[in-house]
């Protein structure tokens, strides 16, 4: 076993393959073992201290030790090292070796725009074939499966917040005052040019792509990002009241939540009535922490208890979630926490803010259903955003939904029309930016639907694994990143897999004790997700 070795020379395609046997069809190899565990150290330490570890204050997410427990065990070698060594060594091995970023070498975009977005590469031509086996070969690309018949790879974005945050200080240049997009323009011009259009990347359906890509824009401008302090400046907490107004405007949400409200007392509404007091309750006052997006094949879990350990689960390792294209009615997720971040995390102000994509010249008809109902706690102030991007620019379109019961939350939503700096202000600041982003909507409007995948590759989904927990159970998981493998070498090493792979980690609860039950752990509202 080598870890340098080539995918064509390792695990050659059938008409490749030296044994003249195997060409004719005679003999026929089996499918390649390609899993490797991962998440090794957080899963150690939540078998052996459940309650404490899962329980940690989020203000202690941003730091090495933390950070270095998600994704290949590689990163652990660097765990007791300083932020700059960790750094240094995870840029090289997403640029293959080398130090030096090129916003001019599609692989290096690729990789760092990948680990923060969430893209992947086509598997239908063989142009697309060839530029997936150079990302797993040399630049931390996790492949998943293997068709040894005509050699087609099934590949996916791992999801390590080391590598989102090494990516995030290639692509926004900043000198603690002010941010330069230069690097994310340039990059972006190429994703739309040279990808999307070069028939490369998947363009994902309905707009997805662009609506990640702008909550990571907008959370690349805010505060901390831009602070003096270098260590792990794009995965500290955050209001997301800061974000909110950063990617929709100053004041929007909180105007036009007013507006409601005085709307609603003017109906002679009692203040009982009205979604007034606990801070803790209201999503503005809450933080997130996301520095890249991670994705599901699995619906998100019926209970609003197996909800909120899903929401720690991606606290924790810094993520955002795209939904699965099976999804109804959501289809990005921002984890939010409303408590006090210095203190250990109560599942009760567990919260997150949902999103919706459109991509319709005539924006659909905005209505708030029962189905956000079971996304909130009773009595707390949820959010809800529908994005038009295929529409016209419009002001912003507020609604309401009152609780009918005691039992039920008030849930905001706002509709926002059009993709460009009109609707989302910040791109306003960076005219070339806004442009870019512009290009690419105009590249996925173009662009036919691409074939489906190959029968062949549509069972290579990787390997489940069964981990025990602390209490000796063990539950499968598919959301990005929990455990996975990879076969490969130079920069594959072992990585986290976006699709089936993964470990359950339990939920404690506040007294340190563990869950017997958490209503649904993965994404999905059984024991599988």
């Amino acid at each position: 076993m080598s870890t340098n070795s080539r995918i064509k020379v390792f695990l050659p395609c059938q008409e490749h393959d030296g044994s003249g046997r195997i060409v004719r069809g005679i003999l026929k190899l089996g499918q390649p073992f390609c899993c490797v565990e991962l998440d090794v150290e957080c899963n150690l330490r939540v078998r052996r201290r459940s309650g404490k570890e899962l329980n940690k204050k989020i203000s202690e997410f941003a730091n090495v030790d933390h950070m270095t427990m998600f994704g290949r065990p590689l990163w652990r070698l660097y765990a007791s090292e300083s932020y700059e060594k960790l750094l240094g060594f995870v840029i090289m091995k997403m640029l293959g070796g080398n130090t030096r970023f090129s916003t001019s070498n599609v692989h290096h975009v690729f990789t760092a725009v990948a680990s923060r977005v969430c893209i992947d590469p086509c598997v239908n031509t063989e142009k697309s074939i060839q530029f997936s086996r150079e990302a797993v070969e040399n630049h931390l690309r996790l492949l998943i499966g293997i068709d040894r018949t005509t050699g087609m790879l099934k590949t996916a974005t791992p999801s390590e917040p080391v590598v989102a945050e090494a990516a995030a200080t290639l692509l926004v240049c900043n000198d603690g005052k002010s941010s330069d997009m230069t690097s994310w323009t340039t990059c972006i011009q190429m994703v739309s040019e040279e990808l999307l259009a070069g028939g490369i990347i998947e363009k994902g359906a309905k707009g997805e792509l662009l609506g990640r890509l702008l909550c990571i824009l907008a959370r690349d401008q805010l505060p901390d990002g831009l602070s003096s302090d270098r260590d792990f400046r794009y995965s500290r907490p955050f209001k997301a009241k800061m974000f909110l107004d950063e990617l929709l405007g100053d004041d929007t949400v909180t105007r036009h939540i007013d507006g409601e409200i005085e709307r609603r007392r003017a109906g002679q509404a009692t203040k009982r009535t009205l979604p007034f007091g606990d801070e803790n309750l209201d999503f503005r006052e809450g933080w997130c922490n996301f520095n890249h997006f991670t994705f599901t094949t699995e619906n998100l879990p019926t209970t609003l208890e197996g909800l909120q350990n899903l929401i720690r689960r991606l606290l924790r390792r810094n993520a955002a979630l795209q939904l699965s294209p099976r999804q109804p009615d959501w289809d990005l997720l921002l984890p939010v926490y409303t408590g006090n971040i210095n203190k250990p995390i109560h599942r009760n102000h567990l919260t997150a803010i949902f999103i919706q994509i459109k991509n319709r010249h005539q924006p659909e008809k905005f209505i708030l259903g029962t189905e956000s109902l079971k996304c909130f706690r009773p009595e707390q102030l949820g959010f809800c955003v529908q994005m038009e991007f295929g529409s016209s620019f419009r002001p912003p379109l507020a609604r309401m939904r009152w609780p009918t019961l005691a039992s039920e939350p008030f849930v905001f939503g706002l509709q926002v029309f059009g993709a460009n700096y009109r609707t989302f202000p910040f791109l306003a600041k960076y005219p070339a930016l806004d442009t870019a982003c512009g290009n690419l909507v105009r590249t996925m409007e173009t662009l036919s639907e691409f074939p489906d995948e190959p029968p062949l590759l549509q069972a290579l989904n990787g390997v489940s694994m069964q981990e025990p927990n602390a209490n000796a159970r063990s539950r499968r998981v598919r959301y990005g990143g929990a455990t996975g493998g990879a076969v490969g070498g130079g920069g594959a090493d072992v990585a986290g897999v976006s699709d089936e792979l993964g470990v359950r980690e339990d939920m404690g609860e506040e007294d340190g004790e563990d869950t017997e039950d958490d209503g649904g752990v993965g994404l999905g509202d059984g024991d599988d997700m």
